[in-house]
């Protein structure tokens, strides 16, 4: 609106220490210059009703995501006295994390007192994910109003799930053949966060990915049987001759005598490993030449190396992708690449699991 005004609240709505008038998402995907774009369109009113609540609005953070661009920022306040505010672009600040050294940019919103109402829209181009897209429509603050709207281009079809009670999404067709899906509910309950509880999976939430390209007619494009011969690919890193001398030359450094059990094999060749070897997700030695020069690799360059040392050895065993519990329950009915998340290994013959990329677990005892 042009000429906003605060809403009316009931008595038990005034109680609330920071209420959602309006949580709106639109994401649209459709093609620019030969490549599939979303548009993220967000629009939020949040009603702050006391001093903590004010706190923890002062700021509104804009995403700074890769390959994003951010196309509309608009943001003002409107007071208890029923003032409005508008910020501009020039009202962004910069500023840096001390701890993680990351930038962000941000507005700072002054002259919020109790009973204000800060709105906000953003609007973000960037590359479409078709593999598996998470949509968060809860969190810890109460909502009223809370709408999502995805539109798709006529030929491309997504699949979609809804979990923790979110409704299903709602599909119809735009009068220029467009696929539009629809959720829309009157109020979302805010969900706390506990101490030492999974907080995200249980949130209500929405995944999508791409099932069908009706122009070229291929279904079920997004799958494990595809992505498993991709992983397989990947860890099983072709090896030049000088690669495959050094490999066998670090088994013996190992010393792992052929008069020990399967188990003390993988044991001593794990120990080993995590001793000698940093794993870091920011590691620039992806490819087994350089991670066995410089002892340094991420969790797939690890992996690599286990399952190098384990074919040596003609240990059986098996790649597995999982996710991370406290962030996404695994789900195996609906095949998307964000539950593909953390490399584990198993041994089928002594029915055990091994997490190469953590340094501190070890054989049959991984992460929780």
């Amino acid at each position: 609106a042009t000429d906003p005004k605060l809403h009316k609240l009931s008595e038990s709505d005034q109680q609330i220490s920071e209420l959602e008038l309006k949580a709106y998402h639109l994401v649209e995907y459709a093609l620019k210059e030969d490549r599939l774009v979303s548009y993220n369109l967000v629009h939020k009113i949040t009603r702050v009703n006391d001093d903590k609540a004010i706190e923890m609005n002062n700021r509104i953070y804009l995403p700074l995501a890769e390959f994003a661009q951010m196309m509309v920022t608009k943001v003002r306040v409107i007071n208890s006295k029923g003032q409005v505010k508008e910020l501009r672009n020039e009202d962004i600040k910069d500023g840096v994390n001390e701890e993680t050294k990351v930038a962000y940019r941000y507005f700072a919103l002054e002259g919020l007192d109790k009973g204000s109402e800060i709105e906000s829209l953003m609007v973000i181009e960037q590359n479409a994910d078709i593999y598996g897209k998470i949509f968060f429509l809860q969190d810890n603050t109460p909502k009223k109003n809370v709408g999502f709207k995805m539109i798709t281009p006529a030929n491309l079809v997504f699949k979609k799930k809804s979990y923790n009670g979110l409704p299903v999404l709602t599909d119809s067709l735009m009068s220029d053949g467009r696929n539009i899906s629809v959720i829309a509910m009157d109020s979302v309950p805010g969900l706390k966060e506990e101490a030492f509880a999974v907080y995200k999976p249980h949130l209500m939430q929405l995944i999508i990915k791409l099932d069908e390209n009706k122009t070229t007619g291929k279904k079920n494009l997004v799958n494990y049987m595809d992505v498993s011969q991709s992983i397989y690919d990947i860890v099983h890193e072709s090896q030049d001759k000088s690669t495959s001398k050094n490999i066998q030359k670090l088994l013996k450094l190992i010393n792992v005598s052929d008069k020990l059990s399967q188990d003390d094999k993988i044991r001593k060749v794990e120990n080993y490993l995590k001793t000698n070897f940093v794993v870091s997700e920011n590691a620039n030695y992806k490819t087994l030449p350089d991670i066995l020069e410089y002892k340094a690799t991420d969790e797939v360059g690890i992996t690599k190396l286990f399952a190098a040392l384990l074919d040596l050895l003609t240990i059986n065993y098996q790649i597995v992708l999982t996710s991370n519990r406290e962030n996404l329950k695994f789900d195996p009915e609906f095949e998307a690449y964000n539950f593909l998340d953390t490399y584990l290994l198993y041994f089928p013959d002594n029915k055990k699991y091994m997490c190469p990329g953590s340094l501190t677990s070890r054989l049959n005892c991984i992460p929780y």
